[in-house]
């Protein structure tokens, strides 16, 4: 991890765990990627699946939170090694 890396993710990782998750995973991935995929939806069908809706805006944020859980942990492995190598 390069020292501006690892600054910025001093900065991020002030939010929390549960806080990067829920913000940037379930709600900007997760319900980011089930908004545009019911875009697309109504964009080549003209028409919007309400029952497919509400299975996106379940599922999504759950993978998202499973990424944003994998992702925090790598980035937290990164710092403190990068932080050793500082020593």
């Amino acid at each position: 991890m390069k020292t501006t890396a690892a600054l910025k993710w001093e900065a991020t990782r002030k939010l929390g765990k549960t806080k990067y998750i829920v913000w940037y995973w379930a709600i900007g991935f997760g319900l980011g990627l089930a908004l545009l995929l019911t875009l697309v939806e109504w964009a080549t069908e003209k028409r919007i699946n309400a029952t497919w809706v509400l299975i996106r805006s379940l599922v999504f944020p759950i993978i998202g939170s499973l990424a944003g859980n994998v992702k925090w942990s790598s980035q937290e492995n990164k710092y403190e090694v990068h932080q050793q190598n500082l020593k």
